[in-house]
């Protein structure tokens, strides 16, 4: 299965098993509230995909993995807004990573380096 759209900070791939949840927000896929809402959106669709047995998490941006929270973005934001957006990244994704790593492999992969949360398949 595939779930793309043109303005979409994530691409979305399900193949073989293996989930690919690719971030595409150049230049440098930093974190914004749509970005973070996107990639859980992403994880609990690889959740509830039972022919998925493996999440990647990776890149669309050449030689880039993620820069972090877009600091940038956060210039002129209410402390709700940024409170918001920190909830988010903290929680909502800790929850999303949760609930795929009682189920599924997942797999953070950054040109060099990958970083494993696996279990039993």
């Amino acid at each position: 299965m595939i779930l793309e759209s043109s303005d979409s900070p994530i691409r979305y791939q399900a193949s073989g098993g293996i989930a690919f949840i690719r971030m595409a927000r150049p230049p440098v896929n930093a974190l914004d509230l749509r970005m973070v809402r996107a990639v859980i959106a992403a994880f609990k669709q690889a959740a509830d995909d039972d022919a998925v047995r493996a999440v990647v998490l990776a890149s669309s941006v050449a030689k880039r993995f993620c820069a972090g929270l877009d600091i940038v973005g956060l210039v002129g934001k209410s402390p709700e807004q940024i409170r918001t957006l920190v909830h988010e990244l903290y929680v909502g994704v800790s929850e999303a990573q949760y609930h795929l790593g009682i189920q599924k492999s997942t797999l953070a992969y950054c040109r060099r380096s990958i970083s494993c949360i696996c279990r039993e398949l």
